[in-house]
Parts: structure tokens; sequence; C-alpha cells
């Protein structure tokens, strides 16, 4: 089973995504600590439809105006996906990927969701978390696995997925983190 990350510990790390992305920002030339991915910057499976998802910015007390956040209105196959640029990272250390989001009072994504992660060298860590045994209205990390950062080149690759008949929404998609291995 996939873990979850505290609403706390994922807000702190979110707010760190943000600093990570000023800095690097500043000096391309460095590996970054921290990799973030804003919701726009993630392939949502019917993204653009606005009858699927709504998008809107979400204000956080710790964060404060987070980019863009994708609501997921209502649909049945569900698939997320995210990469990361392995040489933007540094060298040596371990990571750990999480897709951040949020659930909804109504959020109704009632079988285990499938976690995947893809390294550079096709290495695969699958796992799946059940969303309603996660806490409403805040935001959470579903951590996806961790590697470490050394001699890669390439995508790390990321998604979530569930493909059953029935109908899901009420969960957003915040964005993603790629952050030290905390554990």
């Amino acid at each position: 089973m996939a873990q979850a990350f505290s609403h706390d510990g994922i807000r702190s790390l979110w707010s760190q995504g943000e600093e990570s992305k000023k800095l690097h920002f500043i000096s391309q030339d460095k590996p970054s600590l921290v990799g973030q991915l804003n919701a726009r910057d993630l392939s949502i499976t019917s993204g653009s439809d606005l009858r699927y998802w709504k998008w809107s910015h979400l204000k956080d007390a710790l964060c404060g105006d987070i980019n863009e956040v994708a609501e997921l209105l209502e649909i049945r196959c569900l698939q997320i996906d995210g990469k990361y640029e392995a040489t933007k990272l540094k060298e040596g250390l371990f990571y750990e990927v999480h897709y951040v989001v949020m659930l909804k009072d109504n959020h109704t994504v009632t079988t285990p969701v499938k976690l995947v992660l893809t390294l550079p060298n096709g290495t695969k860590h699958e796992s799946t978390k059940n969303l309603m045994e996660e806490p409403r209205n805040q935001m959470i990390g579903l951590k996806l696995g961790h590697f470490l950062a050394k001699h890669m080149s390439g995508d790390i690759k990321f998604s979530i997925m569930e493909n059953g008949s029935a109908q899901k929404r009420g969960l957003v998609i915040i964005g993603a983190l790629i952050v030290p291995n905390l554990v």
C-alpha cells in the first residue's frame, strides 16, 4: 500500500518546492534539491474538457495562493501522468515522489488508485492507495516510491490511475513533488 504524507508535512514541502523553483529559476545550471510540478505541468486525461475538470486557484495559509489546481467534476477513466528530468536533481541523494492532492467532501473514488513510478532505466515501483481512508479538505501527499539519483539521465515518470466503471469526483490535483527521502 502507498503511504500518504501528513497535511502539515506536505504543506511545508510544497512551500519548500515553491522556494526551490524560484532559486532554480535564478541559477538554472545547478541541480535542485526539490522538484515541483503544478497541476498544469501534468498530463491529465480530459483535463482541458470543462465537463470533467474545473481549473481554479487554491488558497492556503502556509503556502499562499497555489498555482492552478484541477478539480475532478466527474469522470470514469482517471489517469494523471507526470515526468521530471532526472538531471535536474542533486546527484547522490535519495528522493521520493509524491502526488499532492486534496479530497473534497463529495469525493467518490471508492476503489483504490494505482500509483506508478518509473525510473529512467525502466525500473517500476507500483502500489495502490485507498483514498476513502484519507482526510477530506486538506492537502495530502500520496507517495509513489523512492530512488537514488545516481548516474541518471532521462525522465522520471509517475502516474495515478483508476479505470473502474464507477464515476469519480471530488479529487483535487495540486501537483507533484520530488523531495529528498525523509526516512
